[in-house]
């Protein structure tokens, strides 16, 4: 995806629905939508992502 053809109002609908789900807690990030993220915080991200996916919460069905 060319990330000059995302449009602003693209991102706010990203980030409001990031702190809807508690991703985001500062609203201030509105701010810094079109900053770089260094790889490291990315592949940070991923790493928690499938941690959370590979150990989900032990619970039982019944």
């Amino acid at each position: 995806m060319d990330p000059n053809l995302i449009t602003q109002e693209h991102k706010e609908k990203v980030l409001r629905r990031a702190i809807s789900a508690g991703i985001v807690k500062d609203p201030h990030w509105a701010d810094r939508l079109n900053e770089p993220m260094p790889v490291w915080v990315v592949l940070e991200l991923l790493l928690a992502l499938k941690q959370q996916l590979d150990d989900p919460p032990c619970g039982s069905y019944d």
